[in-house]
């Protein structure tokens, strides 16, 4: 909880012994909740639905209709550093349904990959 306007003001009628202890408490808070809201999926045990809006949007382009049922494959290209691109296709015929995918991320650690 914030310092009242009255513990300011004790704090000033201590001394300055008393100012520096409610700087250096105030401090340690500020470092609490800047620990705290730094926090995400990829360095705490918050689950990925936590992270909200700090994930950049996926940009992609339909090129043509998959239903419902029908086995997809996605291939996926890092080509720099928090950037990837990738495409989608029909896993039975090959036709790439959804393409031209952009994907910006992260830090993600490079032994994180999929097999």
């Amino acid at each position: 909880m914030p310092p009242t306007p009255a513990d300011i003001h004790n704090a000033f009628i201590s001394g300055e012994e008393a100012v520096c202890q409610l700087v250096t408490d105030l401090v340690d808070a500020i470092q609490q909740l800047q620990n705290q809201i730094s926090k995400d999926s990829s360095n705490s045990s918050k689950p990925p639905s936590s992270d909200g809006l700090k994930k950049k949007p996926a940009d992609c382009r339909f090129t043509k209709a998959l239903y419902p049922g029908v086995p997809i494959q996605t291939l996926i290209w890092k080509t720099g550093d928090g950037k990837a691109v990738w495409r989608t296709a029909n896993a039975q015929n090959g036709a790439v349904v959804m393409d031209s995918g952009v994907f910006e991320y992260g830090n993600v650690p490079e032994d994180n990959h999929l097999s």
